[in-house]
């Protein structure tokens, strides 16, 4: 009896060890391998200012292209440039984080960015800070 434990023990040690590296070593998903949703900036700004749910399921943790002029370009804590494209709503910003720490990118240019929606940022006070859709791990499109 605790010899056929101590196998089984030993069986579920080796899987569990086997799947640990399997899902180390996984390679991690790239937006450019993804098929995008195109959308512009404003019409999204829009659905997640009009229904956040419906929002949250056609676009979150999904990869989106979307088009916009672009209202500022800062370097975030990271030391990545992060791109606002204007939404036709100034208590509201969509925030892409570019993963081309060298993209030229100006401000005013219409773009198409391509990035997964990684979340909605709600702000209490949006006289003084402004609402964001986020989207991550972001490349121009060409």
């Amino acid at each position: 009896m605790i010899k056929k434990l101590l196998i089984v023990i030993v069986l579920c040690s080796i899987i569990g060890a086997a799947i640990g590296v399997y899902i180390w070593n996984k390679p991690s998903k790239r937006v450019e391998e993804e098929k995008g949703i195109s959308v512009t900036a404003i019409s999204v700004s829009k659905l997640f200012t009009d229904d956040k749910t419906k929002a949250a399921t056609l676009y979150l943790n999904k990869a989106l292209e979307i088009s916009g002029e672009v209202t500022d370009i800062n370097i975030n804590q990271d030391g990545n440039k992060m791109v606002l494209l204007k939404t036709g709503d100034s208590t509201k910003e969509i925030r892409c984080t570019m993963r081309e720490k060298d993209a030229t990118i100006a401000k005013g240019q219409s773009v198409t960015i391509k990035g997964y929606c990684s979340g909605y940022l709600e702000s209490d006070i949006p006289e003084s800070l402004p609402s964001s859709i986020v989207l991550t791990d972001c490349v121009l499109k060409k």
